[in-house]
């Protein structure tokens, strides 16, 4: 498989993976929806996938967006907290338009890819497509129902480190999903607050541990989304648009969950304006973004 190399300069490349890092950091938005935004997204996965095999030039694609995404998860982690109590709903309404923003361009592509006279195929995709939904409505299902205590681990035992790390692995396998966010799920396994503590505090045991997992995740899972891009083209733009689609309220959800407290008439007239102002925003920035990576 040649990996599909998108000619960025470094610097574009860094930056990319900056703002991929940010939307890591915040649960319910996927850092792969960003990287289909950006129209990178199987150049990540193909240059991942294909570490052993072209060690060499996938470094060299990799590198500057490893590095910008390490920034941008360091450098946002110390003001998530900041943006989601002073704006929480305006920036989880930026984010909803976001993805909003990217169904018109997956929608197309999947539609592109899929056979029209081969009605096997079309059921498959059909599948693949209604399953990535009811799978991320079960993920923002048990979120938001989630009694989470928010409780900070500090040290590892035996079992919590085995439990970060394959919390680590399955999330990073979700990074390369689109709308599958890696940061909700370790917030539904209970780890999402002790790993942005341990970045915060620089508490290298759990960095380490989770780290290992992340690695382990991205190798195998970028594996089987290449294999499935690669022979199963249609299925697999159909799941993605499906996760993507099913994502929508999922940064809807995680602002009732955070600030439920703190919304009554006042708050909703003094944000909500804004708030779809902020809406708008998003959908146009993905929509504009993507027509200028097209070109």
């Amino acid at each position: 498989m040649e990996i599909n190399n998108k000619k960025n300069s470094f610097l574009e490349s860094v930056l990319y993976g900056v703002c991929m890092g940010i939307f890591e950091v915040v649960p319910g938005i996927s850092g792969g929806t960003l990287a289909l935004i950006l129209n990178i997204y199987e150049t990540l996965i193909f240059a991942i996938s294909n570490l052993k095999k072209d060690f060499k030039n996938s470094v060299k694609i990799l590198l500057p967006y490893l590095l910008g995404m390490g920034i941008g998860i360091y450098c946002f982690s110390f003001v998530i907290s900041f943006l989601h109590k002073k704006f929480p709903m305006e920036v989880n309404f930026w984010l909803m338009g976001l993805i909003i923003g990217i169904i018109p361009s997956i929608a197309s592509k999947a539609k592109k890819y899929m056979n029209s006279d081969n009605f096997s195929g079309k059921i498959s995709c059909f599948f693949s497509f209604v399953l990535t939904i009811l799978i991320m409505f079960l993920i923002n299902y048990f979120s938001f129902n989630l009694n989470n205590t928010n409780e900070i681990i500090e040290s590892l035992d035996f079992f919590n480190g085995l439990k970060f790390m394959l919390v680590g692995a399955l999330a990073s396998f979700c990074l390369m999903l689109p709308g599958c966010s890696g940061s909700l799920i370790m917030l539904v396994f209970g780890t999402y607050y002790s790993v942005i503590n341990s970045i915060h505090t620089f508490n290298f045991n759990i960095i380490f541990v989770v780290g290992i997992g992340i690695l382990l995740g991205l190798l195998i899972g970028s594996k089987i989304i290449g294999y499935c891009l690669k022979n199963f083209r249609a299925q697999t733009f159909f799941a993605i648009l499906g996760l993507i689609i099913g994502s929508v309220f999922s940064p809807f959800l995680n602002f009732l969950k955070t600030c439920s407290g703190l919304i009554n008439l006042n708050f909703l007239l003094l944000h909500g304006f804004f708030s779809i102002i902020t809406l708008v925003v998003g959908v146009i920035f993905s929509l504009k973004l993507d027509s200028y990576n097209n070109k």
